[in-house]
């Protein structure tokens, strides 16, 4: 196959969707008095400082989705090199790892949402314990799903596809 292809078209579709967007943002009628441009650099007149406290958040789930997408790059890019069986064993470890990455998304969100509770509350001398208890419980729960797969790599794999060459349950 040649990658070059599907590369090219898959820039090209986020180019013209960003495109076209913008495009019925800023010029289709039905949109016209909301002056999109004029009320986004108006409201950030001042707001130095709260757009940097903002950059400042965004930068961890930023971090954490940009090596997520990087390191899953990296591993299909590996399985490609080594082939097939490679390629079947991939997809089998990345279903178990999005199940970890949904546990770790929940517990993280869950997190948030009792520490903004308490700091709505203005219990802001608990946010450090309650902070420590999420970690902890988040971790271990965590640890539950690599700890099977340790234990019984079989057993994983069944529960997912039985029909798993032996070079697969190898490579797993």
């Amino acid at each position: 196959y040649d990658m070059d292809g599907i590369l090219i078209s898959y820039s090209a579709s986020a180019w013209a969707t960003t495109f076209l967007y913008a495009g019925t943002l800023f010029l289709h009628p039905d949109f016209k008095h909301f002056h999109f441009a004029k009320h986004l650099f108006d409201s950030m007149k001042g707001k130095r400082d709260e757009f940097l406290n903002f950059l400042k958040s965004a930068a961890v789930p930023i971090i954490t989705i940009v090596s997520e997408f990087g390191l899953g790059f990296f591993v299909i890019a590996m399985s490609i090199y080594f082939g097939v069986d490679a390629q079947a064993a991939l997809t089998l470890a990345i279903q178990c790892l999005s199940l970890n990455n949904l546990l770790n998304i929940s517990f993280a969100i869950g997190g948030l949402i009792l520490m903004g509770n308490e700091m709505a509350g203005n219990a802001r001398h608990q946010l450090l314990s309650i902070g420590k208890i999420i970690v902890v419980i988040g971790t271990l729960v965590e640890l539950i799903l690599p700890a099977l797969f340790i234990a019984r790599p079989n057993w994983i794999i069944n529960l997912i596809s039985s029909n798993c060459t032996q070079v697969v349950r190898e490579k797993a």
